[in-house]
């Protein structure tokens, strides 16, 4: 599997320049005749494969290190901890999750995921949630060596590191590893980090630093002078560096990384190798990608011109207009209503939309949010006076007519914004009898229909939609 690693930033937690700082490095960052690669954003790393993005921590420059490598999804974040310039970009994920049918999962061990709950609280609780946060889910990772997680065909694997007096979370991915501000490496993560393609490290500056490394410490390392059980295999080496000389600081195998590198090839013959394949002496472990079914979306209409669809169901594939008070409506037993905000029906309309209900009709609502589903229940309760709206939710039988859908709340509305609900009008109030009606509430399923052969959503996206749009049709034609 191959995949390529991008340095979306790779400065101190200050940033570089720091602010108020004359000296070199921060002078050649600023000046024309400086050194550009002296110019550093906060720590962060992009892994793409598979048609996926990882990324390893969001720091306060996310949003500016996204814009300028064109990063248009993430799949996954994983942190290293939880300090300022590692984290503070989280709320930056918020536009790149709303098109995902399902949260984006961040990971985290236990003290860095407290740390985000806590700065992101409006993210995360439960009550009075902040309706256009970031659609994200916090899992916590076990802080035992070599707890791995594997996603969308390859293994990450936690290598714990020192960080001054804390334990904080290294990465290994396949045959690279990224260990940022790290003091140490303790003796029980040095067998994780055997026979490596790419290690990434942190190098602060040439002299001591309580929480992080000295340049000269990974130098004489790569070297072979003092070599760990880290570095055997002769891996590229990059180092968290900053200086004002554009040359290499140590030979083929150890170069500093500005924003935007990534991998490179040369060096040790094992540079060449796949970054996401992890071989050692004895054993192979091959990361393969997943064999995914080819997925493709196409509207209901062009399925029906193209005589794809085959049913002794006398149907209008082109879609029909009837009045509310037109006998005709008794003709179709599934009605479809957008846009019910201003909808106020005359007495006969709502007497002949009663009648139809009561006989067997069934109703979607969809395409309104806000005031719209105040007006919608205030004109039911006319059209159904003794009948009243429930909220339902993955149980209720209408989400597993066909398509099983478990967690409806997982489609995320076209336009994000207000949360997401849905709600049903029962026969007589009764959940074991049959559902009327339906109400997508805060939400405008029929866009993705609507657009789906134009690419102005995400195929996963549109395809889920049109999920409930079968299950709506067969629960409707089916009760």
């Amino acid at each position: 599997m191959l995949g390529t690693l991008t340095f979306l930033g790779s400065g101190t937690s200050m940033g570089i320049p720091t602010l108020g700082c004359n000296c070199a490095v921060c002078v050649s960052a600023v000046s024309p005749a400086g050194n550009p690669r002296n110019r550093r954003t906060r720590p962060s790393v992009l892994i793409s494969y598979n048609d996926r993005n990882v990324v390893i921590d969001t720091g306060p420059d996310f949003h500016a290190q996204a814009i300028r490598e064109r990063v248009n999804r993430v799949d996954a974040v994983l942190y290293t901890h939880g300090h300022a310039d590692h984290i503070l970009g989280m709320d930056d994920l918020r536009p790149l999750t709303f098109h995902h049918t399902e949260p984006v999962p961040l990971y985290a061990d236990s003290p860095t995921a407290d740390t985000i709950e806590r700065v992101f609280d409006y993210t995360f609780r439960d009550l009075n949630r902040y309706p256009t946060s970031a659609r994200v889910a916090l899992h916590r990772i076990p802080d035992s060596p070599g707890t791995s997680l594997d996603l969308f065909g390859a293994r990450f694997v936690r290598i714990p590191v020192q960080h001054g007096n804390e334990t904080i979370t290294g990465y290994r991915f396949g045959g690279a590893a990224y260990l940022t501000d790290i003091s140490g490496i303790p003796d029980e993560s040095i067998p994780l980090l055997t026979d490596l393609d790419v290690l990434i490290l942190d190098a602060l500056r040439r002299q001591p630093h309580p929480t992080h490394s000295e340049r000269d410490k990974w130098l004489r390392s790569a070297r072979g002078n003092g070599r760990s059980e880290a570095q055997r295999g002769d891996p590229w080496v990059a180092a968290r560096y900053t200086r004002t000389n554009a040359g290499r600081a140590a030979g083929s195998c150890v170069q500093p990384v500005g924003p935007g590198g990534v991998r490179p090839t040369g060096g040790s013959s094992q540079t060449r190798r796949d970054l996401m394949t992890h071989a050692r002496s004895g054993t192979r472990t091959l990361l393969a990608a997943c064999e995914l079914p080819t997925r493709a979306v196409m509207p209901l209409s062009a399925l029906a011109a193209r005589g794809l669809c085959h049913t002794t169901i006398d149907v209008a594939p082109t879609g029909v207009n009837v009045k509310l008070s037109s006998p005709e409506l008794f003709n179709y037993p599934v009605a479809y209503m957008c846009e019910p905000g201003f909808w106020v029906p005359s007495e006969k309309q709502a007497e002949s939309f009663r009648s139809y209900l009561r006989k067997g009709g069934f109703v979607i609502f969809d395409d309104f949010r806000g005031y719209d589903w105040e007006n919608l229940q205030a004109q039911m309760r006319r059209v159904l006076p003794e009948w009243h709206w429930m909220e339902l939710d993955g149980t209720s039988p209408i989400f597993h007519s066909f398509f099983e859908i478990d967690d409806p709340l997982s489609l995320a509305p076209p336009y994000g914004g207000l949360p997401p609900s849905y709600w049903g009008i029962y026969e007589d109030n009764d959940r074991s009898k049959r559902l009327v009606a339906i109400a997508n509430v805060n939400n405008d399923i029929s866009e993705y229909w609507e657009w789906s052969d134009t690419g102005y959503a995400p195929v996963d996206l549109s395809n889920e939609a049109y999920k409930f749009g079968v299950n709506y049709l067969v629960y409707g034609m089916t009760h």
